[in-house]
This record gives C-alpha cells, sequence and structure tokens, in this order.
C-alpha cells in the first residue's frame, strides 16, 4: 500500500498553546504534519474540540441553499403553500444547517437559528425587524437547537446499546466527564439533569432509556414552549400576540384559502410588524399616552384599538 503523504496528518486534541518539541510523530522515516483542523465526512473537526468552525461552515452552505429554494418558489409558475415550503426547508435547508448534529448539537449555533427565521420571515413578506419569537410562533416551529438535542438523545440511547468501537469511543467519553473534562457526553449529561432525568444518566441502562425516552423529548418540548412563552410575555412589543396566542402551533390562517395579502397582512399585525403609533411610537421613543390614533384621533393606536374601537378603520382601504 502506497501512502500519499498530502493527505496523511495527525492532529492533536488539546485547549490550545503550541506543541512540545518532543511531540513529533513519524511514518516510514517520514516526520507527519500536526494539523490544527481535519474535515471528516464533511464536519470540521479542530484540535481544540471546538464546533465554531463546522458550524459557521455549515450555516454559510444552508443560507446558499435557502437562497435557492427563494429564488425557485420565487420563479414558480404556481403558489406554494407555506406547508409545503416549510417541508422543503426542512429537507433541503434544515437537513445542511443541521449535518453530523449527532456529534455537535448541543452547540447553540445561533447562526442557525438565523437561517430558519429569515426563511420564515421571507415567506409571510415581514421584515427583518420582526421578533424571532413571533414568526416562530405563527409556524408553530421550535429552534434549530432544540431539535438537535432531540437528535443527540438519540445517538445517546444508540450508544447505550452499542458495541465495539462505537461503544469504546462512548465509553472514552464519559470517562473523560467523570474525571472533569469537556467530551462529548458532558452537555448530555447536564441536559438530562436540567429536565429533571438525571437518574436516566447514572443509571447508564438502555433499557432505562427506552422507557423514559417519550418523556424526555416532551420535556425539552415544554421547555421549549415554556421559553417562548416567556419571550413574548417579557416584550411590551408583542403583548397582543401574548394574549392572542398560547402554544407554539402552527396557526390555522395559514392554510386558509385566501388571498395571500390578506394573511401577509393579518400576520404584520400579530407579529407587530406595522407602522401602528404604537409600534412607531416605541421606535420614536414616544409616551404611550402620546401614541394616538390616526385614523379617529382618539385612544391609543394600539392591535385592539384599531380591531375593535377604531369606528374610522373600517373605511380606511
Amino acid at each position: 500500500m502506497e501512502v500519499n503523504w498530502n493527505k496523511t496528518n495527525v492532529m492533536v486534541f488539546r485547549n490550545g498553546g503550541r506543541l512540545k518539541k518532543t511531540e513529533r510523530w513519524f511514518a516510514s522515516n517520514r516526520q507527519v504534519e500536526v494539523a490544527s483542523q481535519y474535515k471528516y465526512l464533511g464536519t470540521i473537526i479542530r484540535s481544540t474540540g471546538k464546533w465554531t468552525a463546522a458550524t459557521q461552515r455549515l450555516s454559510v452552505q444552508a443560507k446558499k441553499a435557502a437562497q435557492i429554494l427563494k429564488s425557485r418558489m420565487a420563479n414558480a409558475q404556481f403558489r406554494v403553500t407555506y406547508k409545503n415550503a416549510i417541508h422543503v426547508f426542512d429537507s433541503k435547508v434544515a437537513s445542511i444547517a443541521n449535518y453530523a448534529a449527532e456529534v455537535w448539537g448541543m452547540e447553540e449555533a445561533p447562526e442557525m437559528e438565523v437561517v430558519q427565521t429569515k426563511f420564515l420571515k421571507w415567506l409571510l413578506k415581514l421584515p427583518n425587524s420582526t421578533p424571532n419569537a413571533a414568526v416562530r410562533g405563527e409556524f408553530g416551529r421550535e429552534t434549530m437547537c432544540n431539535r438537535r438535542k432531540r437528535r443527540t438523545l438519540e445517538l445517546w440511547g444508540k450508544a447505550l446499546g452499542g458495541q465495539g468501537l462505537f461503544r469504546d469511543a462512548y465509553d472514552a467519553a464519559v470517562k473523560l466527564d467523570k474525571r472533569g473534562a469537556a467530551s462529548w457526553a458532558t452537555p448530555v449529561r447536564k441536559l438530562l439533569f436540567e429536565t429533571g432525568f438525571g437518574y436516566v444518566w447514572e443509571s447508564q441502562d438502555a433499557q432505562l432509556w427506552a422507557t423514559n425516552k417519550r418523556h424526555v423529548l416532551q420535556r425539552l418540548s415544554d421547555i421549549e414552549q415554556q421559553n417562548w412563552h416567556s419571550t413574548l410575555n417579557s416584550s411590551p412589543r408583542l403583548r397582543f400576540l401574548a394574549t392572542i396566542k398560547s402554544s407554539l402551533k402552527p396557526e390555522a390562517y395559514l392554510n386558509a384559502q385566501c388571498d395571500p395579502r390578506w394573511k401577509e397582512a393579518l400576520a404584520r399585525l400579530r407579529c407587530a410588524a406595522h407602522n401602528l403609533s404604537i409600534q412607531k411610537g416605541r421606535e420614536n421613543d414616544t409616551h404611550r399616552e402620546l401614541k394616538i390614533c390616526q385614523i379617529c384621533k382618539q385612544g391609543i393606536e394600539d392591535e385592539p384599538h384599531l380591531l375593535f374601537w377604531c369606528d374610522e378603520s373600517a373605511n380606511v382601504s
């Protein structure tokens, strides 16, 4: 067998700093070059154990895929439903953004969230300044991070019942975690304890995981729901949406058989992406009592006023 020395490297995992002079590797009397990162099956692995380079590369690829998808949808000779658009996004874009997520999925990777929220805003023709929690709520979409956590836990369950090198690699990660060194097992352990299933981790039992798997994944969904609703309640801009929407589920109007422009207008009103005085006043730092309705000149011009109290709004085209 002939070795391709141009593609032969050694990578030393460490927190950083230079290698010792004695840390040199040879093969066939030739010194092998030490690399700081290596791309394996499309995923960039760095010697520091950080996944920043991998997630940044994937986010760039996902953004390109999203742009291609939007271009094709815009040029299509028929109207693509929101449901079908989301399905295509998941298969063509999210699959790229979350590639190999079982390995690095516990990373926050906010750049991946941008890919999803920008696409959702584009679908409803909402401005980029629209709150992310609002547009995710309209489509009932959980964060990309939460989806990756599910996939990581799925792999952890397989590792518990794994054999051979797969199991050996997992056991090594657990040993590192027990010694206080960060490994792939560390965020899995933390997540299970944070969700109240630390005893499942302590047991390291595949059968116990199988019994509790559904409950763990449901807990992740519950936490996602609570965090999303907490964001709505803590945002003055989303006060109206928080009063009319309580669950992270797709809104029925998205599937209504009507002119898409009506759906887009309703989305702008619900997501506080409008030009009512209540919103313009926030941007101009105007006191709430001065955000008077520009139509009837009575009362604060907010969403409830426009819908229920303004007698003149029905005459506005």
